[in-house]
């Protein structure tokens, strides 16, 4: 009896198996790429270390140079810091659509799949047609909006930081440190808890996917979702923007 119901759950598990073999295809990966709460973050991780070396470590590199050479005038500095903020969100947003695109291409390459099929089933539900696609623009928005924002703080705070390699690697540690310090205070009390919530890094990123995977969810909790930790960055960016500011006015 034993061994014929271990021999049925084989044969159920065998069975799922291939059948999750026979449907995956290449929006299967790019779905588990998209929608896994663990992939994505750590997608997210590579991609801030990765600017942290490239963008916050030559904006650096650019304004030590100048400040040595006494380039930075009251008028050029007002705009300076406009324009690298610019050219850095227009290198992210670019940046990271041409990775996904090019993933979601190879993933249909190699392992087949339609992205445009009028019916998809998806990790975040049901779609028809092109909805799938703007759902997808919405949650990849929301990355690339972080990244902005999490690299222009890195950059308006790292000129006073003088070992190059943490300057490189301030992206990725304050986002790590936003998790635990978030996570910690949560952790003291369930009221802090709720609160807290809505400032985590997941929660924001994810926030597009609660909204339409989960029945429960009402547009109050989007909302909350999507402001509270976007809101708490943009005002941390517009006040070291300002310090800044003042700072090279001073230097001039």
């Amino acid at each position: 009896m034993v061994e014929l119901t271990m021999q049925e759950m084989k044969g159920t598990h065998k069975d799922h198996f291939l059948e999750f073999l026979n449907n995956y295809n290449g929006l299967t990966y790019f779905d588990n790429l998209l929608y896994s709460a663990n992939q994505y973050l750590m997608l997210l991780f590579v991609l801030l270390i990765g600017f942290g070396m490239h963008l916050v470590g030559n904006t650096v590199t650019f304004q030590q140079r100048d400040f040595h050479k006494g380039l930075v005038e009251n008028i050029v500095s007002k705009t300076h810091i406009k324009n690298v903020i610019v050219a850095q969100a227009l290198y992210i947003m670019t940046f990271v659509a041409s990775i996904l695109l090019i993933a979601i291409g190879a993933a249909m390459l190699l392992w087949g799949g339609n992205i445009f099929q009028p019916f998809i089933n998806s990790f975040v539900g049901e779609f028809y047609g092109w909805s799938y696609i703007l759902v997808m623009i919405g949650h990849v928005l929301l990355l690339i909006t972080f990244l902005v924002l999490v690299i222009t703080i890195s950059s308006l705070i790292v000129p006073n930081v003088k070992n190059k390699f943490v300057v490189k690697m301030v992206p990725f540690i304050l986002c790590l440190l936003t998790f635990l310090v978030v996570l910690t205070i949560g952790n003291l009390h369930w009221i802090l808890d709720k609160i807290t919530y809505y400032l985590r890094v997941d929660t924001y990123l994810f926030s597009l996917y609660n909204f339409i995977s989960q029945e429960s969810w009402s547009t109050k909790h989007l909302v909350l979702e999507m402001l509270t930790l976007f809101i708490s960055l943009l005002v941390l960016t517009l006040y070291l923007i300002r310090v800044n500011k003042r700072k090279f006015e001073t230097i001039a």
